[in-house]
């Protein structure tokens, strides 16, 4: 089968910062020093040269505020609805599953439960692929094979990153690794299809994902309280009307 893959990156290098002078430098809590980069490396097999990170434009260093210059990339300045990370830069790419009405399996029995909807945590990397649906016929002494194309594989998603502690806080307030974790486990916990929302979502057309599993793999010298690394592989999900015969 053909196979195309989309490659969507999004992390900050924690140390690639370029601040203003020492006497104008507040006191950074201890737990915003975490080497994104190599920590991709060690966990997913990620090179940090790969991921997508987010560089100040130049009129806003003019500013008396702090100037950030996170990576080398240069990433264009983000003018829509603009999501902000708890050090207040963009998040050029975000994803987030939808709030509504969905069916939950409890004991046995489908029951509609509701939820608010939740922003995934923004050091992520997600992968998407998908593949033609076809046939090969090869011909008897010629060259070449005649292909018939019946259609589309679903989209396999690979979402891939970090829980920060506190690292939504501008946007759904301030929560612990724990809280993050108990967010995530209300969507895959589900027995429905989840409605997804984001600009990379947007261009591949694709608006439910269902659950295939989730992760949080081990990590040495981590501290759980912390950061704690996710992994979610889900499937995009079209809706097809069913005929009541």
């Amino acid at each position: 089968m053909q196979r195309a893959t989309v490659w969507y990156k999004l992390a900050f290098n924690m140390n690639d910062f370029n601040t203003p002078p020492v006497q104008n430098i507040p006191t950074i809590n201890r737990q915003y020093q975490i080497p994104i980069n190599s920590l991709f490396t060690q966990v997913f097999g990620i090179a940090g040269p790969l991921i997508r990170s987010y560089k100040i434009p130049p009129e806003e260093k003019k500013t008396k505020n702090l100037n950030y210059q996170v990576g080398q990339i240069d990433s264009p300045e983000v003018t829509q609805d603009t999501i902000k990370s708890s050090l207040g830069t963009p998040v050029n790419f975000w994803m987030a599953f939808v709030g509504g009405e969905y069916n939950k399996r409890i004991s046995g029995e489908i029951t509609q439960v509701s939820r608010t909807g939740m922003y995934l945590p923004f050091t992520s990397v997600a992968t998407f692929s998908r593949a033609h649906r076809w046939t090969e016929t090869f011909m008897s002494g010629q060259e070449g094979s005649v292909i018939e194309e019946y259609g589309f594989e679903p989209w396999d998603i690979r979402i891939q990153g970090f829980i920060l502690r506190n690292d939504k806080n501008l946007v759904s307030g301030k929560s612990t690794i724990e809280d993050q974790v108990k967010e995530l486990e209300l969507y895959e916990g589900l027995s429905d299809a989840i409605g997804v929302k984001g600009r990379v979502f947007e261009w591949l057309g694709i608006n439910k994902v269902a659950f295939g599993k989730i992760e949080y793999p081990a990590a040495r010298d981590l501290n759980m309280e912390v950061v704690k690394p996710y992994e979610i592989f889900a499937r995009s999900i079209v809706p097809l009307e069913l005929i009541d015969i």
